[in-house]
């Protein structure tokens, strides 16, 4: 089972004195990657959030360029920010790239950075993806660009993931969410020409979600598991009133299962003491907003965790 990351506000990363002026430079309405045959949607290290849904847009800077990529911009690397509860091994990044400058031919990474949220700093690379060619990028289709990780870095803390936007002669340009919907928290970065880096609502003047997914193993630890990774369910998906969610506990074990919604808050806790087999938990979701929503299972060093959808 893939592990779950939600998004969560940034502050104290540093950027630029003034706002860039931006236009809309292409719009892609409902395209493919909304319901992308894979994983990367449904098992994904973060979910969009319904504000992003489903406006796939590029926009251009009125001096030229593009603020989700380059050609004109100067910017090197696109990227969210990540805050995950605990450690996991990252496997892929994928990024919706709906537009490139074939130039040289060249290749394109991603990359994981630690992020020190007290400094405001952003430390050196920990991870570097295997590279992918310009060529191998399908912008007619609209499809999602993986990016792997084969050494599997590992992130405990907060992190960014990046995608590299210029190689020194082509460019790719990364798809947002309609910058109108003020989606994302906060959480899109970019890494600057002279290596600086900037938040990009700051930046920009403009606050969207970047359409960016990663996944990680689902290997939490060496030790004897707890929980059965494999069985976590959540029913009915969309909820409306109730929603049960089920999993295995393999021995007798406290299990805590958390609810969080689309900004990071924890809206529902509960602690039980559960014997061995499969276990059922009922919860009342008559009060929470519609919207999607993770839950995490866990118990020692053992995580479960997966989402789903609440629409009275």
């Amino acid at each position: 089972m893939k592990k779950l990351y939600t998004l969560m506000a940034v502050a104290g990363l540093a950027s630029s004195a003034f706002a860039q002026q931006i236009t809309t430079a292409r719009v892609f309405e409902g395209g493919p990657a909304l319901n992308l045959q894979s994983e990367v949607i449904t098992d994904s290290l973060i979910s969009a959030p319904n504000c992003a849904q489903p406006n796939i847009v590029t926009f251009g800077a009125v001096a030229g360029g593009y603020f989700s990529g380059t050609n004109g911009t100067g910017d090197k690397e696109k990227g969210l920010f990540i805050f995950p509860t605990q450690g996991y091994n990252i496997e892929n990044v994928y990024a919706l790239i709906p537009v490139k400058e074939h130039v040289i031919s060249g290749d394109f990474q991603a990359y994981i950075y630690p992020f020190d949220t007290a400094a405001g700093s952003v430390g050196a690379a920990i991870g570097t993806s295997s590279p992918v060619s310009i060529t191998s990028i399908d912008t007619a289709n609209l499809g999602f660009t993986a990016f792997n990780f084969p050494n599997r870095p590992y992130v405990s803390g907060p992190f960014i993931m990046t995608v590299q936007v210029d190689n020194g002669g082509d460019t790719i340009a990364i798809a947002t969410s309609d910058v109108q919907g003020g989606c994302g928290n906060g959480s899109m970065v970019e890494k600057l020409a002279d290596d600086s880096w900037a938040n990009t609502p700051t930046r920009w003047n403009a606050n969207v979600w970047l359409w960016m997914f990663a996944d990680a193993d689902g290997s939490l630890s060496t030790d004897s598991h707890i929980l059965d990774r494999e069985s976590a369910k959540a029913f009915p998906n969309p909820a409306a009133n109730e929603i049960t969610i089920t999993y295995d506990v393999n021995a007798a074990a406290d299990v805590t299962l958390n609810i969080i919604d689309v900004t990071g808050r924890v809206v529902y806790t509960e602690v039980s003491n559960n014997v061995s087999g499969r276990q059922f938990q009922n919860i009342n979701t008559s009060e929470f907003n519609n919207g999607v929503y993770f839950y995490t299972v866990s118990s020692e060093n053992n995580v479960l965790e997966g989402k789903f959808v609440v629409r009275h």
